[in-house]
């Protein structure tokens, strides 16, 4: 994003907080207008954990959770979502897992602090933005910290990031040339009005499911809730 945003390809991009500060480092032809998400990254766990000294399976665990399913009068097929996530009714906290290695994105320094402080001791490794799946698949680490939603369509536990206080997660980055443009007041303008409608929990409901192409159950919506993710207007007067 950031060659793109060099070749004038493109005028704005939304970006992490810690790419943003890198490319403007370089680049003076473009200005950070302001974080536009707050505390939207979860860790997501494998789905074999310890708790309380007891080993679980991936299987055991699937296997319950279609078991629930059943008994809730629900196919276990239908849903595109993991059915062992954690909402705030779970007994188990992150003591409870047993993490030696956990990916982050890498150069997203934010997500290195944020590892650090659920898993102390635990070895932080990086990885391209794609990878972070395939490396927790196939066990190269324990956990990953990663975009929520995306976490949604993984297979896993999901633990809340927001309990140790705020952080951003993206910025707006715009060359400055267009920033002075109807072109991007206009911009502006409805993107603050998509915020301000997202502020309605019925509407931010909708688009979500909008967005996973199925609709919400009420724990996966209780659960997204909890994570208290943070649309922010962008502000022009600086």
């Amino acid at each position: 994003m950031q060659w793109a945003l060099s070749s004038e390809n493109i005028d704005m991009a939304i970006i992490c907080k810690d790419a943003a500060d890198k490319f403007l480092k370089r680049d003076d032809n473009f200005i950070n207008m302001g974080p536009l998400v707050k505390n939207s990254d979860v860790i997501l766990l494998k789905d074999r954990y310890e708790s309380n000294g007891d080993s679980k399976s991936n299987n055991d665990m699937k296997s319950k959770g279609e078991s629930k399913s059943k008994d809730d009068g629900e196919s276990a097929k239908g849903t595109i979502f993991n059915k062992t996530s954690i909402t705030k009714d779970d007994k188990l906290s992150v003591n409870s897992y047993d993490v030696k290695k956990i990916g982050v994105v890498q150069n997203r320094f934010y997500q290195v602090k944020l590892a650090s402080a659920y898993f102390p001791g635990a070895e932080v490794h990086p990885f391209i933005g794609n990878a972070l799946a395939y490396a927790l698949e196939s066990s190269k680490v324990d956990a990953v910290v990663i975009d929520g939603l995306k976490a949604f369509k993984l297979d896993g536990k999901r633990l809340s990031t927001y309990d140790k206080g705020e952080y951003v997660t993206y910025v707006l980055v715009v060359n400055r040339e267009f920033s002075k443009t109807d072109s991007f007041r206009d911009f502006v303008r409805l993107y603050n009005k998509s915020v301000k409608e997202l502020e309605d929990k019925a509407k931010y409901r909708k688009a979500l499911s909008s967005f996973f192409s199925k609709s919400l159950s009420d724990s996966e919506w209780t659960e997204i809730e909890s994570w208290k993710i943070k649309y922010l207007k962008i502000k022009t007067e600086r």
